[in-house]
């Protein structure tokens, strides 16, 4: 990609901060530019550090040839303030991207992952966060099992298996409603059979068998909401103790 071609992508506005820490462990800014031109390209990455630690980072942020930062230097974090306001991203690894014919750098690829530093902890909105974390890791986990539980469901016209939908229910806890059959508030009419031929063992063809949804859910529910609730607030933040 030509260089002019990669600027016309930098749509985000970005601050980038440089940090020392203190014998105690503490942060501070001492440097700040403001107004760069890059973007957040965000999604769950595991990468390895100089230092062969590997570590899970949030989104890349991509800057052109034109950034000014020392990439050796340990403690730099940016914020985004455009289009959206997300302060708080800590550069994980640095990658200098060259040009393969000139040699020449073209541009930056910068890993990062949230942190909060405990003076500027904002409980209700860690809390909001958190909890709309835990309903997208449940309703992921709901979907998972449905899709499993399709592979097994007894074959009629179609009509049970496209019967199979996921409803969150969320108060103070959410819950995945994994439903089969049909009936009021699921958008499809009632199967009365669906229940019998879940209970019921018989010679079902193509692979398909009772207990369609019960099992998926014993052999696939605790671990896939472990994984996706570790995903999920994973990707939020990294809280950093002092020491």
């Amino acid at each position: 990609m030509s260089l002019a071609s990669f600027n016309k992508l930098m749509t985000h506005t970005l601050t980038l901060k440089k940090r020392k820490r203190n014998s105690a462990g503490d942060f501070s800014v001492i440097e700040t530019t403001e107004n760069l031109k890059g973007f957040v390209e965000y999604g769950n990455h595991l990468i390895t550090t100089e230092q062969d630690e590997e570590l899970k980072a949030v989104a890349i942020v991509y800057f052109n040839d034109s950034l000014v930062i020392d990439i050796d230097y340990p403690y730099w974090m940016i914020d985004q303030t455009a289009p959206q306001n997300r302060a708080g991203l800590e550069v994980l690894k640095i990658n200098p991207i060259d040009d393969p014919q000139t040699g020449i750098t073209h541009h930056y690829e910068i890993y990062v992952r949230w942190i909060i530093m405990w003076n500027q902890w904002n409980g209700d909105n860690i809390n909001t966060l958190v909890e709309n974390a835990c309903v997208r890791a449940v309703d992921k986990t709901g979907h998972v099992i449905l899709t499993a539980a399709k592979q097994q469901v007894p074959l009629d016209e179609g009509f049970l298996l496209r019967s199979g939908i996921v409803i969150i229910k969320h108060k103070k806890i959410p819950i995945a409603i994994i439903s089969f059959g049909g009936g009021p508030g699921t958008g499809h009419p009632k199967i009365p059979y669906a229940l019998r031929w879940h209970e019921t063992q018989a010679n079902f063809q193509h692979g398909r068998k009772w207990k369609y949804l019960k099992d998926p859910y014993s052999r696939l529910g605790a671990r896939t909401l472990i994984l996706a609730l570790q995903d999920e607030i994973g990707g939020i933040l990294w809280l950093q103790n002092r020491f």
